[in-house]
Order: structure tokens, then sequence, then C-alpha cells
């Protein structure tokens, strides 16, 4: 379902996929991969088949760099987490449209499920990253202790 739009010149918040390349710091082909995987949404398109990217889009590739670089998620795991974002926001949207009390108790359950699996996410990378730091920290250890040991031999020698 990608949006076309009749001229670039219509539609000025629009731009294009070089522009949004260069402000987000990334290539043109890993914008076009990630359309492809899914992380990123197929942006608006002109009738020739270029892409054009809102500020929206370029929010989102920011959260995925930043999810990437940052937080260390692989590609999957950040599909998941926008894909989970997207369901909150159609339960917002829903939410906001909904009379039924019922109905909007059944949204907030949705949406707090959704948001415990992201945490449950979070989490276990934090746990990993814990874990690589203590090996990290015990192999320094060891290196120190024989950088301490090595130096002693040489000044007795």
């Amino acid at each position: 379902m990608t949006k076309v739009v009749e001229r670039a010149e219509a539609a000025p918040e629009y731009i294009s996929i070089g522009e949004a390349a260069e402000r987000s710091g990334l290539t043109q082909r890993t914008l076009r991969y990630y359309e492809e995987l899914g992380v990123l949404k197929p942006p608006a398109r002109v009738a020739r088949g270029q892409r054009l990217y809102t500020a929206g889009d370029l929010q989102r590739i920011a959260q995925v760099r930043r999810m990437k670089d940052l937080l260390g998620f692989t590609l999957g795991e950040i599909k998941t987490v926008v894909e989970a974002e997207e369901a909150k926001q159609q339960l917002r949207t829903g939410y906001k449209q909904e009379r039924s009390i019922k109905r909007k108790l059944k949204q907030m359950h949705d949406a707090a499920e959704i948001t415990e699996r992201q945490l449950r996410l979070v989490e276990d990378k934090i746990v990993q990253m814990q874990a690589m730091k203590k090996e990290l920290a015990r192999d320094l250890t060891g290196f120190k202790e024989r950088i301490a040991q090595m130096e002693q031999d040489v000044q007795t020698q």
C-alpha cells in the first residue's frame, strides 16, 4: 500500500531518499533494505516511483538507528518493536473513538500486554549486556594481574 504523490511540488513536506539518507547518516541502500525488511514503512512515492519521506519517516529512521546503535538490537528485534509501536498507535486511535468502557478496557489491556513484551525485550538485552560487561571486566582484571606480574619480573631481572 504505497501512497503515490502526483507531484513532489504539491507536497513540500516530502524529501527525497537522498535527502533522507543524508539527514539520517545512512545510505540510500540501507533505507531501501530497512523498507524491504519491514523495519520502515514504504514511503510515499511520486508517479515515477521515487521515494518521498516525511518528518515522521525521519523520526522512525532515527528510532531505528538508536535501537540498533545504542541498544544493539537486531533488525528483527527492531521490527518487533516498530510493529508493537504501530499496534499501540492503532489502539490509541481506537481508544479515543471508542464509547464503550468495556472495549476501552480491552484496548488498555492489549496496550499493556504489547508494552510488557517490549519491556521484556529491552530487559533481555540489558541482561546480555551486563553479562558481557562482567566478562570484559574479568578479562581486564586478568590482563592487569599478568601485566603487574610481568613488570615485577622485568624489575627483578
